[in-house]
């Protein structure tokens, strides 16, 4: 028979102060927080995305650029 290899989900990365999972991204700081540092004093009142949304926003804009430089 044919022998399987199990594969292991990448551990989703957690707050160091929290212990929670990384979810957003802080836009002010330009850091990545989990759900409890989003009302903290240190990120209150910033702009943030979640994560997925932040990386398609990225992918957005350096495709605009490849496209304006011709590539």
């Amino acid at each position: 028979g044919c022998c399987s290899v199990s594969r292991k989900a990448k551990p989703t990365p957690s707050c160091p102060f929290h212990g929670l999972p990384i979810e957003y991204l802080c836009l002010e700081d330009d850091c990545l927080v989990c759900v409890k540092c989003l009302p903290s004093p240190i990120h209150n009142g910033h702009r943030c995305k979640c994560i997925p949304e932040a990386l398609a926003d990225e992918n957005r804009m350096i495709s605009a650029d490849l496209l304006q430089e011709g590539r």
